[in-house]
């Protein structure tokens, strides 16, 4: 919709509270602002500058000093609004091609550089947006995911993610509905980029919106986990994409944009993203995707494979929880549950748990340690590292060493080794940084892996 303001948001029921927008927009602690603000737009560039108590993201949250401003096209806003409110918009509704967005990113080097970028846009259409449409030409320099909030609250809600035939959801949703607002990025390493709204994008048909997905069966490997409690769920995505990296790929993989809820599930790249949804070359035997777990408070919480589809012949996913060695094979519907103390619950968990592929007799009894039966991960590491070790035959325990340069022992251990495998964390807080040289032995078969850490 063109030629209207914010003002238009007026219902019967509700009117935009902007009357501390000075207050809340320069406040060093801007949560505490009252009456609290109830509409908001977004400025990147705010992450360089405020210095306010909030996390890096939400410092870019700002509140609009006048209900008289125009309501840009193509921009997205923030509005507290009771789901029973009806808003009706007055002015010229948006059709045809629309001008190019002009998006930017904070220049690498500068405050909170690595949370920058997110760009809140909307829909402009009186129509649906397939995200699945929009052509890399017409979103120059931003990453190819886009993210929709589903709202369960005030200020609550996760992300619905999609990039690349692949979404969070249960049904690979790629819609945006008409005049809903939704997040992309400006790449890594870009200042800028843009967004192009066309006619082409938009749903045209009145048939059932799940079925706008891909034409064709998609063939890929894929796998979704869920991880639920306290009355909340947030998913993740793996998939193969050929072309894509362990690294981060901003055509392939989706960031994790953190759930206000507190609830987060993401695997951990090679260079330390998180992602939403992780873009693999292939699911081999040996590969391990490392997974963050963020909870809201104490409790039990568990996590399901909730989707499979075209895993390779004679391949299976294994889950691990490090912090007591259990390791479970996955199948649709398969879940795990565990508990999280109150100190656990205030950081994210990470080298906890883990994904694993490997051959479905990778939890039998094996007559020897191999480089592609013992994992090791992350690798490089920060802080600590895992090892999972499988049954060895006449073995009854495995001792783990981890020598440096010089040859020396800076760290051993020795645990139970039953034949369904067992994992082990070797702490690494208090070495320098270098390369090291993992050894173990089970029973009379020894093994020698090299590790990182940084």
């Amino acid at each position: 919709m063109s030629n209207t303001t914010l003002a238009d948001l007026t219902t019967a029921g509700y009117t935009p509270e902007i009357s501390q927008a000075s207050v809340y927009n320069s406040s060093a602690t801007p949560g505490t602002t009252t009456p609290f603000p109830t509409l908001f737009s977004y400025d990147q560039s705010r992450l360089a500058s405020v210095t306010n108590n909030y996390s890096a993201f939400d410092k870019g949250f700002v509140v609009p000093t006048s209900l008289s401003a125009p309501m840009s096209v193509g921009k997205g806003y923030v509005a507290q609004i009771g789901a029973a409110q009806l808003v009706d918009f007055v002015g010229t509704p948006t059709t045809g091609d629309q001008s190019p967005l002009a998006l930017s990113r904070n220049a690498t080097g500068s405050a909170n550089a690595t949370d920058a970028g997110w760009q809140l846009v909307g829909n402009p259409y009186p129509a649906p947006l397939d995200y699945s449409l929009v052509a890399p030409a017409d979103r120059s320099g931003l990453d190819a995911a886009m993210y929709v909030v589903q709202s369960t609250g005030p200020y609550a809600g996760g992300y619905r993610t999609y990039v690349n035939g692949q979404s969070t959801s249960t049904t690979n949703n790629p819609l945006i509905g008409s005049s809903q607002g939704f997040w992309v990025r400006v790449s890594t390493g870009q200042t800028t980029g843009s967004l192009t709204f066309r006619n082409a994008q938009r749903v045209t048909s009145y048939a059932s919106q799940a079925a706008f997905q891909r034409t064709a069966a998609d063939t890929r490997p894929a796998l979704r986990l869920e991880l639920a409690g306290a009355g909340l769920a947030d998913a993740w995505v793996a998939y193969v994409e050929a072309g894509a990296t362990p690294s981060f790929d901003s055509q392939y993989d989706a960031a994790k944009l953190a759930n206000s809820t507190g609830l987060n599930l993401s695997s951990t790249t090679t260079s330390g993203e998180r992602l939403a949804i992780d873009g693999r070359p292939a699911f081999t035997s040996g590969l391990v995707l490392p997974l963050a777990v963020g909870v809201p408070a104490a409790g039990s919480y568990t996590l399901t494979a909730a989707a499979f589809s075209n895993l390779p012949a004679g391949l299976d996913a294994y889950l691990t929880d490090s912090q007591n060695g259990q390791t479970l094979k996955l199948s649709v519907g398969t879940s795990y549950n565990f508990a999280v103390s109150a100190t656990q619950a205030t950081s994210l968990l990470t080298g906890r748990f883990s994904l694993r592929f490997g051959p479905q007799t990778a939890l039998a009894t094996l007559p020897e340690l191999t480089a592609t039966s013992v994992a090791v991960y992350p690798n490089p590491a920060h802080g600590r590292f895992s090892v999972e070790v499988p049954g060895i035959a006449q073995a009854a325990s495995v001792q783990v060493e981890l020598l440096n340069t010089l040859g020396q022992v800076v760290g051993r251990q020795t645990a139970a080794l039953p034949a369904a495998g067992t994992t082990l964390t070797v702490e690494t807080t208090g070495l320098a940084a270098g390369v090291y040289t993992l050894r173990l032995q089970a029973g009379t078969s020894t093994l020698a892996k090299r590790v990182v850490i940084q």
